[in-house]
C-alpha cells in the first residue's frame, strides 16, 4: 500500500486517502466512500445499508453472495448466507472465519443500527451451527459482547 500525503485539502475533509480498487480521494457525505485511512493512521468504514455488500465481499473474498440479491440490494439474505458460509467454512477448518467474524467485528463498531441489526441476524442464523464453540475463538470484544448479550446460554 502507497500512502500519499495530500496538498490543500479541502476544509472538513479528515481524511488523506480512500481505497476502493484504487487510491481515491472521496468526500465525506459521499455513499461511495468504503474504507478512508485517517492522518492518525486509524482505517474507518463508513458502513450502511448502501456500502455494507460491497465492503463484506471486499472483506471476504472466499463468500460469493447470490448475484440477485446483490443487485437488489438485498442485505438480510446477504448476511444469512455469510452466516451459512462462517458455518461450512468452520465445518472444514477453512480461513473464511477468521475474515468474515473480524468484518463482522468491524461493522458492529464503524456501522449505524441497521448494520448492527444486520451482525444480530447474521448470529441469529449462526446460533444454530454446530461448531459455534469454534467460531466463537474468532469473536472480538464487540461481538464477544453482542453474543453474550443476545444468544449465550445461561
Amino acid at each position: 500500500m502507497n500512502l500519499v500525503k495530500l496538498k490543500g485539502q479541502p476544509q472538513g475533509w479528515p481524511f488523506l486517502i480512500v481505497w476502493h480498487s484504487r487510491p481515491r480521494l472521496c468526500s465525506p457525505s459521499s455513499y461511495r466512500l468504503q474504507t478512508a485511512l485517517f492522518a492518525d493512521g486509524t482505517m474507518k468504514f463508513n458502513m450502511n445499508r448502501e456500502t455494507f455488500i460491497q465492503a463484506l465481499v471486499s472483506a471476504v473474498p472466499g463468500f460469493k453472495p447470490d448475484s440477485d440479491w446483490v443487485a437488489e440490494s438485498l442485505c438480510y439474505p446477504v448476511v444469512n448466507d455469510l452466516a451459512r458460509y462462517v458455518c461450512e467454512e468452520a465445518d472444514r477448518d477453512g480461513d473464511g472465519v477468521e475474515s468474515a467474524l473480524k468484518f463482522l467485528e468491524t461493522a458492529l463498531s464503524q456501522g449505524d443500527l441497521y448494520i448492527r441489526d444486520l451482525v444480530h441476524e447474521c448470529f441469529d442464523t449462526l446460533d444454530s451451527c454446530g461448531k459455534i464453540s469454534e467460531i466463537k475463538k474468532h469473536f472480538g470484544p464487540q461481538t464477544l459482547a453482542l453474543w453474550n448479550q443476545f444468544f449465550e446460554k445461561n
